[in-house]
Parts: structure tokens; sequence; C-alpha cells
């Protein structure tokens, strides 16, 4: 059985000294005594969650794709829910054109450079190439937008675009699961802690020590073996 969000809590709490063994566990996240240390945790895993969600590669346990066909006329688009988790994906990583089996470019300089880019957005017409968030909507904005002869004129009558993402995870009840491994979930305990005493201790913060806490938690998630050396490799002769 996947850990609960209570399990995770009461470990976390446990690696930052807060509560001791089992008879400090607790059973609820209502706890007079601790109530701001229980609190702190509980914002600390959100936390690190949504840094996961926003590195650059997709995170088994978070990743998961969506997809929509493009119409005339219209240059922005929702991001879709992943087809995997019925979840929103939240992150946007990667846009792959299936109809023409190309993957498109984020934007260089993103939304504000294309703004500048195209003062006047309605010439700007044609298949995309690019893309960009929109942070006023927070939806997808492509180069170009697509014409009735682009979509037309493409293979079936119709362009699609998968969408590659991370999605958005919030805990806050004892009984929620996570999508990740119980391992991955031992990994991230120091992370955690490390977040929790930022706030709580106001303590030396090492942005690199936390960095490399979740470096090993995402090796575990992908599977993923550090590399034995670095460099050139020579043949022996």
């Amino acid at each position: 059985m996947p850990y609960t969000f209570l399990t995770a809590i009461n470990n976390s709490l446990k690696r930052a000294q807060v509560i001791q063994g089992a008879t400090g566990a607790l059973t609820t996240f209502t706890a007079p005594a601790i109530q701001t240390d229980v609190d702190v945790m509980i914002m600390a895993w959100n936390e690190v969650i949504q840094d996961i969600a926003t590195l650059p590669i997709l995170v088994p346990g978070l990743a998961d794709q969506g997809t929509y066909n493009l119409t005339a006329g219209n240059k922005e688009y929702a991001i879709p829910v992943g087809a995997a988790t019925g979840k929103q994906i939240e992150t946007v990583k990667l846009i792959t054109n299936l109809t023409f089996k190309w993957p498109l470019g984020e934007y260089p300089g993103g939304y504000d450079k294309m703004v500048r880019d195209q003062p006047d957005p309605s010439i700007f017409q044609g298949n995309p190439m690019f893309w960009c968030i929109n942070p006023g909507t927070n939806q997808i904005r492509y180069d170009f937008t697509p014409t009735a002869q682009t979509i037309s004129g493409a293979q079936g009558g119709a362009i699609k675009h998968n969408i590659d993402g991370a999605i958005g995870i919030n805990l806050q009840n004892p009984t929620d699961t996570f999508t990740f491994s119980d391992r991955v979930v031992d990994q991230l305990v120091d992370a955690v802690a490390m977040i929790w005493t930022r706030e709580r201790k106001k303590g030396d913060w090492s942005r690199d020590a936390y960095m490399q806490r979740l470096s090993n938690a995402i090796r575990y998630a992908t599977k993923t073996q550090p590399r034995s050396q670095y460099g050139v490799v020579r043949r022996r002769a």
C-alpha cells in the first residue's frame, strides 16, 4: 500500500527532530503543541513537489500528456488535462506536432519577447513552429496562427498537437497518497526537512545541497544511474 501523506509528514517531522519514535507520531494534522511545525511541513512537501514539477525533465509520477487539434484563427489554447491521470497539466515541457511529426521549440525570450517581435500578430499566420505561455491567460500561445488553409492542407484535414508536462498535485489531507513510489518519497524526506528548517529555524540554507537531495530522489524516480566517471573516456590498449 503506498505511503499516505500522514506517513510522509511523520517521517519528515522525525527527520527534523520535532517528534521521536512511534509514540510521538501524529494520527491527524491537528496537533496543538506543534501545530506550526506541522503546517510548515505540509507546505514544505508541496513546495518540494512543485520544484520537481518545474524541472526541465519529465519525472514519472508527475508526467502526463494531453492533445488537441488546432483551430483556424486561434493563436492561444488552453493547456489540456493529462490523459492518463485526468489531472490538469500545470507545467508544459514539450509540444509536438503529431500530424507533421516535429517538435515545436519554446520561443526564445518567452512571452514578452514574442509580443515585442509581433506588434501586429495578425500578420503571422500559418503552421506554428514555436510556443510560449501567456502569463495573463495561462494558455499556450503560438508564434503563427493557423488558418483554414493551413489545417485543410494537412493529412486528414487536422493538425494535432501533443502536450507533455507535469500535472499539479496539492497534498493536504492525511489520507492523500503520492504518485511517486515509497522509495522516492523516502528520498525526498531530507529535501523536505531542509525546506522546513529554512522556514522554522532561519538557519543556513544551501540551494546546492537542496538540489542535490532532489537529484537523488529523481534518480530513483527515473531509474537513472549516476555516472561512474566524467570527461573523455580513453580506450585501454
